[in-house]
């Protein structure tokens, strides 16, 4: 399994749309990688990022995280406004449900040993 989010959404899709098997919950599939694609980016500058010295205003925090390239590293600065939080958390809480759940229904439609 891949380790980074944007590579397992895109093995998660792959999947959904390669194996016969998955077909019965391509749909629920489907809407999970949606769903994990709409706050790939921000999730990923929350959890990579750090937060910064500089003063915070208006409830806007400022973070810092390095990209790395190929042949070359960049630090890259983003604002994370506090009035965000509210969206994201039922965004990741509502993730944090159904991930396990279609996860469940697939695992209990694998062919039983004999």
């Amino acid at each position: 399994m891949p380790k980074p989010l944007s590579v397992k959404i895109a093995f998660v899709n792959e999947c959904a749309l390669q194996i016969p098997a998955l077909a019965p919950f391509r749909r629920d599939l489907e809407a999970l990688v949606i769903d994990f694609e709409a706050i790939l980016q921000k999730r990923h500058d929350l959890v990579h990022g750090a937060l910064t010295d500089e003063p915070v205003v208006n409830g806007v925090f400022t973070f810092i995280r390095l990209e790395a390239h190929p042949d070359i590293h960049e630090v890259k600065e983003f604002q994370y406004d506090l009035k965000e939080f509210p969206a994201l958390e039922a965004s990741l809480l509502r993730l944090g449900a159904k991930a396990p759940k279609i996860a469940k229904r697939v695992f209990d439609a694998r062919p039983k040993p004999l």
